[in-house]
């Protein structure tokens, strides 16, 4: 038989109770205790685990199955593209208070796969996505949502989870609105030494044969040029990356004139307002540069 028993020490005591001068005859008596099947507490978004990483980091032990180890937590969250449906889940929120990377390790005995989303917890935006360990790009202050997924179906278990965060102070040029004008001060050639550290994704040129695809970080600079003078522009970074200059519109996409990886030789004609950005091929292609702009002829 099965029975409820409160917490504390119990005593079974066995009695012979039949005919005369009997013995109690020996038997095996076994005694089980378990508790009632649930799954965590952030196993659904209603229930999701506040990690505090403002400061410190997070380190935390989880699973990903019942109290008593016997079932999986169900499946709330499968992410298009990410995760597919079936494998058992748990959820944690994340507050950021100014722009961030997001670090995570992650020991699990299952294959786990971790899905960032922004706001909404079920249905938000997925920032990033990937198969355990992970640093997100620079993410925007927000609320997010850190899900430890099974990439299986039925993978269960306990993990340990260490949380962290970066401050992504983003670059002063990062968008055309705050592009860093280039100065000349009389003089044919001026010289930019900056980095596009933790800078985020803006702009792309598709039609450059020297650009990846979209996810890296840019800078913008801009200037202004002479009529008919030549541009030369070099360009000697610690990252895989492009240069794409654009003519009076700051949208590389409507207005760009030429681009390489390490030079550009256009003539200005008109001359006037032009922008230069300063583009990673890949996401975190990102690091120190030294751009040289000179409106004499190059040497022959």
């Amino acid at each position: 038989g099965a029975t409820d028993w409160t917490l504390g020490e119990h005593t079974i005591e066995f009695r012979e109770n039949g005919g005369t001068g009997g013995d109690v005859k020996s038997y095996i008596y076994a005694v089980q205790t378990f508790s009632a099947s649930q799954p965590p507490d952030n196993n659904q978004c209603a229930g999701a685990q506040v990690l505090d990483i403002a400061d410190a980091p997070a380190v935390l032990s989880g699973t990903t199955e019942d109290l008593m180890g016997k079932n999986l937590a169900p499946d709330d969250h499968n992410a298009a593209d990410c995760v597919a449906a079936g494998g058992s889940d748990v959820v944690y929120r994340i507050e950021l208070a100014e722009p961030s990377l997001i670090s995570d390790n992650i020991q699990a005995p299952f294959a786990a796969k971790m899905v960032v989303r922004s706001e909404n917890c079920a249905a938000g935006e997925v920032v990033y996505c990937a198969d355990g360990n992970f640093t997100t790009n620079p993410l925007e202050p927000g609320t997010y949502y850190l899900w430890v997924d099974a990439a299986e179906e039925r993978a269960k278990g306990n993990f340990n989870l260490t949380v962290s965060r970066t401050p992504a102070v983003l670059p002063g040029n990062d968008t055309c609105e705050n592009a860093q004008e280039l100065e000349f001060a009389g003089m044919p050639t001026a010289r930019a030494i900056g980095t596009s550290i933790y800078s985020l994704d803006q702009y792309y040129a598709p039609w450059c044969p020297d650009a990846g695809a979209e996810g890296g970080p840019d800078v913008v600079y801009t200037f202004l040029a002479p009529a008919g003078a030549p541009i030369n522009i070099t360009m000697d970074s610690e990252f895989d990356g492009v240069m794409v200059l654009s003519r009076g519109n700051c949208n590389p996409v409507e207005a760009a004139v030429d681009c390489g990886a390490n030079t550009i030789n256009v003539n200005a004609q008109i001359g006037g307002r032009y922008y230069l950005f300063i583009d990673g091929n890949a996401e975190k292609e990102w690091g120190d540069y030294t751009v040289d702009i000179s409106f004499e002829q190059p040497a022959q």
